[in-house]
C-alpha cells in the first residue's frame, strides 16, 4: 500500500508540473524575448517606414528603428528622433 500510495503522489506531481508548464514558458517569454527575434515595430513607425518606395529602404528604416530603441528602450524616444507626432512651428 505504501507503494501504491507513493506512486499517487509522484503521479500527482507530474500531472500538475505538467500542467504548468505550459504557462510558465509563456511569462518567461513575454518577460525575457528571445534576441533573435526582431522587436516589433509600432504601427505608426511602420507607417513612416512603408512610405519609402524600396523594399531595402523599408527595411534599414526599420532596422534603424530598432537599433535606436534598442538603445533607449522607449518608442517615445524613437518617433521624437524620427519626427513622428512632434510638432513644428516656426
Amino acid at each position: 500500500m505504501e507503494l501504491l500510495g507513493m506512486l499517487v503522489v509522484v503521479g500527482g506531481v507530474i500531472y500538475v508540473v505538467e500542467r504548468i508548464r505550459p504557462l510558465a514558458e509563456r511569462v518567461i517569454e513575454r518577460r525575457h524575448p528571445k534576441p533573435n527575434e526582431p522587436v516589433a515595430v509600432p504601427g505608426d513607425l511602420v507607417s513612416l517606414a512603408m512610405l519609402e518606395s524600396e523594399e531595402w529602404a523599408q527595411n534599414q528604416l526599420l532596422d534603424g528603428m530598432r537599433a535606436h530603441y534598442d538603445k533607449t528602450q522607449d518608442w517615445n524616444a524613437v518617433r521624437q528622433h524620427y519626427g513622428v507626432g512632434v510638432e513644428t512651428r516656426k
